[in-house]
């Protein structure tokens, strides 16, 4: 077994993980119209915590593959992409296990046993010290997408960690210090894994396109720093329980909502500018960005 297979290891994973959780949203749909429907089996309290871990294994585990696979040529420990696939891969066993006998803990969407964020944060700390100590001698020249990918990271490691801050007794033990924490911790941690797949993406429309126009362009890094700013705030608007000031509200669901206007030009420009030999050589990628444009614009 090569180390340089590991990338489609985690993206096999990955869809292993897509299935899974199609799976399990569908037994979850079920079982909402016919309650009694595997009741005895699974519940529905283990159908939910289920579906969001695969749906979770499957965004990181593709992402964490494809960039595997971008940088795979670079030099770099390969030891660490095998023990980060393998911490990953049986921390997510185990915590199916966990969710089957009924063992929940921590916060909606981590309600695994605490004892797991180490292996988890260490496995996000293996595959950032992979990341940079690759990509770091072209740190001055990064396209967005690098910068996307290494932020993207940074930010998965603090903000799992303040995901699980509810551990220690000044949030645990003050009900409005953990609610508040718990969804501000919970938005920014979705902006930051949205930050390796918005990376995934310029990196593949770059590539398809045949131009690092799109990857070196202001808007690109206007949309970069777009997200930053939507990691950092757009929280704010999830926290309804807390009470918090409307405009706060209002500022953070307007930023979260502006990213889609870059992100929407980049694909109109990128496919406006796409020879017609790469568009049917690319068909596929091609009609999903059509597809995910429209889907956009219809919302």
């Amino acid at each position: 077994m090569k180390n340089n297979h590991y990338p489609f290891y985690y993206i096999l994973i990955g869809l292993i993980s897509l299935a899974m959780c199609l799976l399990v949203g569908f037994l979850s749909g079920v079982q909402y119209i016919v309650p009694d429907f595997i009741k005895t089996i699974v519940p529905f309290t283990v159908l939910r915590p289920l579906h969001t871990l695969f749906a979770l294994s499957w965004i990181f585990m593709a992402s964490i593959g494809g960039i595997f696979w971008y940088i795979n040529n670079e030099k770099g420990s390969k030891n660490v992409m095998k023990w980060q696939f393998w911490i990953f891969t049986v921390t997510g066993v185990l915590i199916t296990i966990c969710y089957l006998l009924k063992k929940f803990e921590g916060k909606e969407y981590l309600e695994f046993p605490h004892i797991f964020y180490i292996p988890i944060v260490l496995g996000w700390i293996f595959f950032g010290i992979y990341y940079f100590q690759v990509m770091w001698k072209s740190f001055f020249n990064w396209p967005v997408y690098y910068w996307m990918w290494g932020t993207g990271i940074l930010l998965m490691v603090f903000h799992f960690t303040e995901a699980h801050l509810w551990i220690l007794p000044y949030f645990k033990e003050y009900y409005t210090q953990n609610l508040t924490m718990q969804w501000k911790a919970g938005g920014a941690y979705v902006g930051a894994w949205n930050m390796l797949v918005y990376g995934t993406s310029m990196y593949v429309m770059e590539k398809s396109s045949g131009t690092p126009h799109y990857s070196r362009s202001k808007t690109a890094f206007f949309f970069f720093f777009l997200g930053l700013v939507n990691v950092m705030f757009n929280w704010a608007h999830h926290v309804y329980p807390v009470p918090n000031a409307e405009w706060i509200r209002y500022v953070a669901y307007s930023i979260s909502m502006t990213e889609w206007i870059i992100l929407l030009r980049i694909i109109y420009l990128w496919k406006k500018d796409m020879s017609k030999a790469r568009k049917k050589r690319f068909s596929v990628l091609f009609r999903i960005q059509v597809e995910n444009e429209y889907l956009f614009v219809k919302k």
